[in-house]
Formats: C-alpha cells, structure tokens, sequence
C-alpha cells in the first residue's frame, strides 16, 4: 500500500442527482487534475461545470500551500444530500409529491511523485 497525503481537497453541494456526478466523476478519477479540468471544460451540462470549479477550487488550495503543479485526483467522493419534497398539482383535482434531489461531493487531490 502506498502511503500518500492529501494535500488539498474541496467541497461542493448542488442540485441534482448524485449518480449522474459519479457518471462524470469516474471518468476523471486517478488522472492529473488540470487535465482532468480541461476535459470537463467540454462535456455538456451543469454537472461537468460543477465538477470542474471544484477541481479548480481545490487546485488553487493546494498552489497556496506551496504545492507544485503536478497533482492528480486521489478520489472524487460523491454522496446523496437533502431530498426537497413538494406538491405536483395533477389533472382532474389530484395531488402527487415530487422530490428535488441535492447531491454533495468532496474532491481530493495529492502530488505524484
């Protein structure tokens, strides 16, 4: 097993849900972080943008704390939040619940060696 450290990581919630980001997120797992940034810059959709400023995020921590640039994505962890429940107004006077979904997510990144 190899020891390695976290040098950064960052933290993001959004609306959606959380098995769509881990779609996206096991594509850039284990690769460099800014080329992990520049490939999302083209998937469509919100989920990739989300993903991609919380990789940013977490690249700019860890120049702050003096880390070279050369890191890569440890994990990318991916997890249900809060579900909203509402009312959905159907035909002929009926009533039915909807659920907006939230998901959260934790990027961390170590340097390679």
């Amino acid at each position: 097993m190899i020891n390695k450290e976290i040098i950064s990581y960052a933290k993001s919630s959004m609306h959606g849900k959380a098995f769509k980001l881990s779609l996206i997120a096991k594509r850039v797992r284990r690769g460099n972080a800014n080329l992990a940034s520049a490939r999302l810059a083209y998937y469509p959709g919100k989920y990739a943008l989300a993903l991609k400023k919380t990789i940013d995020s977490a690249v700019a921590n860890a120049k702050q704390k003096g880390a070279s640039s050369d890191l890569i994505i440890d994990s990318i962890d991916v997890g249900i939040g809060t579900y909203a429940k509402r009312i959905e107004i159907k035909g002929r006077g009926r009533v039915g619940s909807k659920y907006k979904a939230h998901c959260n997510f934790i990027v961390r990144l170590v340097e390679s060696k």
